[in-house]
């Protein structure tokens, strides 16, 4: 004799309202997991004997960019864009205020508010291609395209950023 617990057990998973589709469901997850592609792990850096200096921004962007890590890249050139606003005009880019911005004394802020948006959006897209578990979401497009407009983002981000940046700075 079977016991009444298993016996609401195997009702209830060959019940077809309920028990199908939660079987259903649990196949397909487990096929997931067995078939889905694995990221490819990256080969270990070459450097091994000592770190990447972290108080030299240019000695910062050049490693971040040989171990294609553009987070830091952007992350460095939007805090010397915001160091060049505070240096020429006494506030920060953040403290620009939406009312009246003429008064701050900065040549078209809100061109420059687009500037920062545009490297904080950048900046957000290659945390996420940098994390363990990046989704991509254009799937029906070939990655090297991905990779190519992911790319023109960040290089037009630095370009209107440096633009910026030699404007405030006063340099050529």
């Amino acid at each position: 004799m079977i016991s009444p617990d298993l016996g609401r057990l195997v009702y209830l998973v060959t019940e077809p309202t309920l028990g199908v589709p939660i079987l259903l469901t649990l196949g397909a997850a487990a096929g997931w997991l067995l078939w889905s592609p694995r990221p490819l792990e990256r080969p270990p850096p070459v450097r091994r004997s000592w770190f990447p200096p972290t108080t030299d921004p240019v000695s910062l962007v050049y490693y971040a960019l040989a171990d294609d890590r553009y987070s830091a890249v952007l992350a460095t050139v939007y805090e010397r864009l915001d160091r060049s606003v505070e240096r020429r005009h006494h506030i920060v880019i953040a403290q620009l205020p939406f009312f009246h911005p003429e008064r701050t004394g900065v040549p078209d802020p809100k061109g420059l508010r687009r500037a920062a948006r545009k490297i904080r959006g950048v900046y957000a897209e290659a945390l996420q291609r940098e994390s363990p578990y990046w989704f991509r979401w254009a799937f029906w497009r070939p990655a090297e395209i991905d990779e190519n407009r992911f790319l023109n983002r960040v290089d037009d981000a630095i370009r209107v950023s440096a633009h910026w940046i030699s404007t405030l700075e006063g340099t050529p």
